[in-house]
């Protein structure tokens, strides 16, 4: 595939590179990736209104020859600062009691596209999930950066409980899972007006045929479930969900920080 024609193509220019030399450009970028993860817990790594020349400017500009591990680091010590540690259940086959539920009814919708934000669309998966957030108390954010472990989840870390009305299953993770699969599969249709196809997508033309980007809107609700959308992608990234969005680099990089092309 292409991964690997770049793998190859890649392995073939170093042939001719003296491996003393690649030897010595590794550890310089270990050292500089080592060092850089203490700096990187200091500055603000996405905003650029220090102004050029700034420290965070400095550091920010380091990202691209700074090792994945150390990268990885910065991100997993930045989960753990910021997680909520939830109320210890009295034994262990509970959950905590701040643990938030959702009672998720997968039967009550069908397939055809929504291009409103009216009760057909708070019946999908998505809208369940999205009207009953809304619905808590001030604190529920915060319960969301949970990262619970149950006894019986087989070490799948979560930040809810999800019953799934009628389908006779316990979420020991499983459902838990399959959640987050059927949100991406519903935003990436027509049946959550949130997400188009890219323009070479729809004319079947070009690179990224496969991406799919925002949707232009001004709607309140839509700028809420957009909301929405990035806090189903923090609680994947804390629990270990894979996320299979097809979404430009027009939309990651700015998230990243990185400049677009």
């Amino acid at each position: 595939n292409k991964d690997n024609i770049e793998i190859s193509e890649i392995c073939s220019k170093l042939e001719d590179i003296d491996k003393k030399c690649i030897s010595v450009r590794y550890c310089i970028l270990k050292l500089l990736s080592n060092n850089c993860v203490s700096l990187y817990k200091l500055v603000d790594l996405v905003s650029k209104t220090e102004g050029t020349g700034s420290t965070s400017e400095l550091v920010r500009n380091t990202k691209q020859f700074v090792l994945y591990n150390a990268k990885q680091k910065v991100v997993d010590y930045t989960m753990f600062k910021t997680q909520f540690w939830p109320i210890l259940p009295e034994d262990d086959f509970s959950y905590p009691e701040n643990l938030p539920r959702l009672v998720i009814n997968r039967g009550i919708r069908n397939d055809m596209p929504y291009l409103s934000y009216g009760e057909e669309f708070r019946e999908t998966v998505f809208g369940q999930i999205y009207t009953q957030l809304q619905k808590e108390k001030h604190n529920y954010w915060q319960n969301l950066r949970q990262q619970t472990v149950g006894r019986l989840d087989n070490g799948q870390q979560r930040a809810f409980h999800v019953t799934l009305v009628g389908e006779g299953v316990d979420d020991n993770g499983g459902p838990y899972r399959e959640i987050f699969i059927q949100v991406v599969e519903e935003i990436q249709s027509r049946i959550v007006p949130l997400l188009i196809e890219s323009k070479n997508q729809e004319y079947n033309t070009g690179h990224i045929r496969d991406k799919y980007i925002l949707r232009s809107t001004d709607d309140p609700m839509a700028i809420k479930a957009y909301h929405m959308i990035g806090i189903l992608m923090g609680i994947a990234l804390r629990t270990g969900i894979t996320l299979q969005l097809s979404l430009p680099s027009l939309f990651w990089k700015p998230l990243a920080g990185a400049e677009i092309d």
